[in-house]
């Protein structure tokens, strides 16, 4: 198997790739955008410098990549872009501000995109996991008790996306009390607003 390292905030290193995959297969069947960045802490403490990084990485790395490869995904008859979002960007959580303000942008980015594609045969789907038991997830260790979240392993996660992703779906979600907060926030966000803001105020920033 072909590995090809890259910075996918760097444009040049995205055109690298473009120029790497196209004489080895003249195309590009699926590009999953799955690199990111996350930023916990609350909104007062965190730095510019580290937002910017998050958000070159969250947002403007996949729109860059994706661009860049679209010229081969066109090319294939089954063309499709997975764009690995987070809970998060349907429902920000309390000492999450920043890192849910990316995964907002990329999910708009993934329904502006499918719909423009869609008439060219590329599918687009948007996968919004839950918390998920990786290095990262280190960022937010204190934070899983407090506010009762769920972390699931990689492996799950990765198949849940797959075969949404072989179903051609335009979005892919956990199933449990997820989904239904997911309705809550949709067309009565103020008890979603209660519950967080509850349990934020319950623990208590100072001990998150």
């Amino acid at each position: 198997m072909d590995t090809f390292q890259l910075d996918v905030t760097d444009p040049s290193g995205c055109a690298r790739l473009a120029e790497f995959l196209e004489p080895k297969y003249g195309r590009v069947d699926v590009l999953v955008n799955n690199a990111g960045r996350i930023l916990v802490g609350p909104v007062g403490d965190i730095e510019p410098t580290d937002v910017s990084a998050m958000l070159e990485t969250n947002v403007l790395g996949p729109i860059l990549l994706t661009t860049r490869l679209l010229p081969l995904l066109r090319r294939s008859d089954q063309g499709h872009i997975v764009n690995v979002g987070s809970m998060l960007g349907d429902i920000a959580m309390p000492m999450f501000a920043a890192y849910a303000a990316s995964k907002f942008g990329l999910r708009g980015w993934s329904d502006g995109l499918r719909r423009e594609l869609r008439h060219e045969g590329i599918k687009v789907t948007y996968a919004a996991p839950r918390a998920t038991q990786t290095s990262a997830a280190s960022a937010f260790e204190h934070l899983i008790e407090p506010f009762g979240m769920k972390v699931d392993v990689p492996e799950a996660v990765a198949l849940r996306i797959w075969r949404d992703v072989q179903k051609g779906r335009a979005t892919s979600y956990p199933f449990g009390v997820e989904r239904f907060a997911r309705s809550l926030q949709a067309f009565v966000p103020g008890v979603i607003d209660r519950v967080l803001s509850g349990q934020f105020k319950k623990t208590g920033p100072a001990t998150l």
